[in-house]
This record gives structure tokens, sequence and C-alpha cells, in this order.
């Protein structure tokens, strides 16, 4: 089971962490909205899955924050030969912090665009026995306290389905 998540951790982290791709998105979006976006740079995208009172009491976090993990897997034995073909369920969570509840409100809906654009165009073959169908779940908590006066985060959760002998 280790292995199943790291193997698809790592290959969002490598999307995801790839100079101009998450970056270039927020500008792009950025410009195009009018809404003055922080990038997210590739040391605020980790393999994490903490909640937001034990992230900011246990380091200084650093808003937005993209936080990726494994929700669930499921070995689904579909090709009797192999050692795991099933799904493994991802979990992009996105955090938002701002003084004014209604631009992090917003924030977080212009970052969930730029995610799933990238989702969008990554669809296909990610090798390693790896396939992404582009199919995605979006949800989207209330802001409450925290961060800059008000946090608010956000999860997409896709499914990729791996392969491995």
């Amino acid at each position: 089971m280790a292995q199943t998540g790291s193997l698809v951790i790592q290959k969002v982290l490598q999307l995801l962490r790839s100079p101009g791709v998450l970056e270039g998105e927020i500008a792009r979006l950025s410009q195009q909205s009018g809404a003055e976006l922080k990038p997210i740079l590739p040391e605020q995208v980790l393999s994490q899955n903490i909640s937001v009172e034990l992230a900011e009491r246990s380091a200084k976090v650093r808003y937005p924050v993209l936080y990726v993990y494994v929700s669930y897997v499921q070995n689904q034995m579909r090709e009797k030969f192999r050692s795991f073909s099933g799904i493994v369920r991802t979990t992009l969570e996105l955090r938002v912090s701002h003084e004014r509840a209604e631009v992090v409100t917003r924030d977080v809906g212009c970052y969930l665009d730029a995610l799933t654009e990238i989702l969008t165009r990554s669809r296909g073959d990610w090798g390693q026995g790896m396939f992404f169908n582009g199919g995605y779940e979006i949800e989207i908590n209330p802001a409450k306290s925290g961060g800059r006066n008000f946090v608010q985060a956000a999860k997409i959760s896709f499914d990729v389905n791996l392969s491995l002998k």
C-alpha cells in the first residue's frame, strides 16, 4: 500500500512543482480575473495530511499552501497477474488565508480554477502504470478563523488508476 501511494504522490508533486506549471497558471488567471493572487511556490506544495490547527501550531505556515496526500487505496485486482491494479484516490488540499473573508473566498475559487486546469491538461498516461482519466471532485469548506484572520480550505480529489507488476 505504501508503495502505491508514494508513487502517485511523487508523480503529482513532480507535476505541480515543475517550473512554471502552477505558478504560470496562477499568474494567467490572476491577470485574467484582475485578482492579485500570490503564487504557490514549489516549497508551498507539501506531501502532508495535516489539520489547519495542527499545521499552524507546529510550524509557521506560509499561505497559500497546497497539501498533497492519498485518501485511500483500493486494489480491485482487475488485472489477473498484477500485484496491484486499482485506484489511488489522491487529494489536493488548498488553504488560503486573508484579512477579509470575501477575498479568501474569491482567491480559493481562482486557485481551484488553476489547479483544475492543470489536472485537465494532465489527462492520460502518467507512466509507471499510472493513468488519470481527468475526473475530479471539489469540496469547499467554509472560511473560519485562522491564518491572517480568516482561512478557507478546499479539496480536489481524483482517482489515479494504477497497475503494478
